[in-house]
């Protein structure tokens, strides 16, 4: 089952400024989508000194 915003104005997504985490780099207004993002700032650790991330 697909669920839908009822809305007919468009969902405004902020997107994070991987430079300063408190700050939004830009937003996007989608009425009938998605949107996806994916940044090493987000999901990674370091072993030894080497940084892993999902990416």
């Amino acid at each position: 089952m697909t669920r839908r915003n009822r809305s007919s104005s468009p969902r405004r997504i902020g997107i994070k400024n991987p430079q300063d985490l408190s700050g939004i780099l830009g937003a996007v207004d989608v009425a009938d989508g998605s949107v996806v993002t994916s940044g090493l700032y987000e999901r990674s650790f370091v072993l030894n000194g080497v940084r892993y991330a999902h990416v």
